[in-house]
């Protein structure tokens, strides 16, 4: 009797037994959770940058958001530089990276080729997904020009 009234409803009806639950599947590449930047101007006019930010990369797609670039010259210059990544699931760190880590390059303008400014780069690198970067950076320039 109960496979008979089963049979009816999937004959008449056979969208009887399809989930009716709407699912979105464009999921962001990135999401940022969390940037805070702080300034503060001593009083010599030294001005110290400090920022952090917390973001959580959903697939290799999202993984250039979490590149840093800092620029230094001789009126400025990179405190500190500290990368986490890790597993939003069990909350262990995967992956680590200071400022000794980070690439160095410099950069001519179409003025000079005399230029000192000069800028260290990480590229974020994984294979696992989603994960949770956590990036804190530290800079100090000698003066308010900007």
């Amino acid at each position: 009797m109960v496979s008979l009234l089963l049979g009816v409803l999937l004959f008449f009806f056979p969208n009887f037994l399809q989930d009716t639950l709407k699912i979105d599947r464009d999921i962001p590449v990135h999401s940022f959770l969390t940037e805070s930047q702080k300034l503060t101007i001593s009083e010599d006019f030294q001005v110290t940058h400090i920022k952090e930010l917390n973001l959580v990369i959903n697939s290799s797609e999202g993984l250039n958001h979490a590149t840093t670039i800092l620029q230094y010259d001789r009126l400025s210059e990179i405190i500190s530089f500290e990368l986490e990544v890790i597993d939003p699931v069990s909350r262990k760190v995967i992956q680590r990276a200071k400022l000794k880590d980070m690439g160095d390059f410099a950069a001519y303008s179409m003025m000079s080729i005399f230029d000192d400014n000069c800028y260290k780069l990480y590229e974020l690198r994984s294979g696992k997904f989603p994960i949770q970067v956590i990036i804190k950076t530290e800079t100090k320039a000698n003066s308010t020009r900007y």
